[in-house]
């Protein structure tokens, strides 16, 4: 219960689960929880990810100034943290 990486890694996968099944409003929800854990633990990846996956759901759903926030957030996270992975 107190294994927020486990608990961020679970909410990844059924946030990925139901981006896959095209259910982008689960997608989003999950990828909430994720960020919520991402900066609980202080980690600026995990940040990025999660902020990215929001911004995924985001298009899907036809929010797109969400969608443009939510990316360049990530971005911008990738870019302060020089994560080359992220930002290629």
């Amino acid at each position: 219960i107190g294994d927020q990486r486990g608990q961020f890694a679970a909410w990844a996968a059924i946030g990925l689960y139901h981006d896959r099944r095209g259910d982008s409003t689960a997608a989003l929800a999950a990828s909430e929880r994720a960020l919520a854990l991402a900066r609980s633990l202080g980690d600026a990846a995990l940040e990025c990810d999660a902020l990215s996956w929001m911004g995924t759901a985001f298009t899907h759903l036809g929010r797109h100034p969400e969608a443009l926030a939510h990316q360049a957030a990530s971005i911008a996270i990738a870019r302060r943290e020089q994560d080359a992975a992220r930002l290629g």
